[in-house]
This record gives structure tokens, C-alpha cells and sequence, in this order.
């Protein structure tokens, strides 16, 4: 996908209201694309979605996750998956779920927007594109052992929404 744009569409309230996908697992990458995941349509349940598993890679991406007047987007990364230096914009209802990445969790370019990132038990880094970004969403980690966030980079990170985390920030 490197250079490439890739937009999924969410689906509407309508019989047969599909919507779109994207994947990458193993080694993949995203590169340098340029991604959007809509929400769904007002009464959709079908989002654009994705997933990144294996030991895949965001890459250098631009990926936007969109809220929806229905679902909002979904992404997840699992396994031994990399987030590399990718530039994240969650907004909305829209979901970056991380939980199910293996531990001790993972790093991300830079967060922004007011969307919603799970992290569950694990530690997210966010900032090795040194960027300055500002997330008004929330961080969450709905389980009994508690997530953190590792601030690393030169850039800045905002942080205003409503966070659940437990396990603590750095620095």
C-alpha cells in the first residue's frame, strides 16, 4: 500500500448496506498510504473496519478512523503488530482497539482527535514521528490490570478527554 490511498466507506441502515475493509497481516505494510475508515450511516452497523495482525506494520501511514452517526470505524492491532511511525486520527465514535496486541503493547507515530483508543492491560507509546498532536478522546482499558502511555519523541502530546487508564504516564 505504500504511496497508495485507500478510503472504506461505512454501511447504511439499508438491506444489503455493506461497507469496506482493509487488512494487512503478516509482514505487510501500510507504508506510506493514506487511509480513512468511515462511520456508518445513521441506523448502520457496518463501518469501514480493519485490522493489522502478524508482525505487519503501519508504517509511515496516514490513517484516519471516523465517527459515525451509526457505528463508528473500527481498527485493531494484534499479535506482534507495529504501529511504526504512522500519524492516527481518531474521531468520534470511532475505535482504535490495541487490547489484543501481545505485551508489553506498542508505539504509535502520533494521536490525535476525540475518537476512542483501547488499550486494556498494555502500554501504548505514542510520539516516535515527533509530532505534535492533541487527542480529546479517551483512552481505555477496560480490564482489572491496568494500561499505561509512554510519551516518547520530541513532539508534544495534549491529552483533555476522559481517560481510564490506571498503569500510570511517561514521562
Amino acid at each position: 500500500a505504500d504511496h497508495g490511498s485507500r478510503r472504506c466507506g461505512g454501511g447504511g441502515p439499508e438491506a444489503g448496506g455493506g461497507h469496506g475493509a482493509s487488512g494487512f497481516a503478516d509482514t505487510g505494510t501500510a507504508g506510506n498510504a493514506s487511509i480513512t475508515m468511515q462511520g456508518a450511516a445513521a441506523g448502520g452497523n457496518a463501518p469501514g473496519s480493519g485490522g493489522f495482525s502478524g508482525s505487519a506494520t503501519a508504517g509511515n501511514a496516514t490513517i484516519v478512523l471516523e465517527g459515525g452517526e451509526g457505528a463508528g470505524a473500527f481498527l485493531d492491532f494484534s499479535d506482534t503488530t507495529s504501529g511504526g511511525q504512522a500519524a492516527f486520527t481518531v474521531t468520534g465514535n470511532a475505535l482504535l482497539d490495541m487490547s489484543f496486541h501481545s505485551p508489553p503493547g506498542m508505539a504509535v507515530g502520533s494521536l490525535a482527535g476525540a475518537g476512542n483508543v483501547k488499550i486494556g492491560s498494555l502500554a501504548i507509546t505514542i510520539g516516535t514521528n515527533n509530532q505534535t498532536t492533541e487527542f480529546a478522546g479517551t483512552l481505555q482499558e477496560p480490564t482489572s490490570h491496568p494500561g499505561s502511555l509512554v510519551k516518547s519523541g520530541t513532539g508534544s502530546l495534549g491529552l483533555s478527554g476522559r481517560n481510564s487508564y490506571g498503569g500510570g504516564r511517561t514521562p
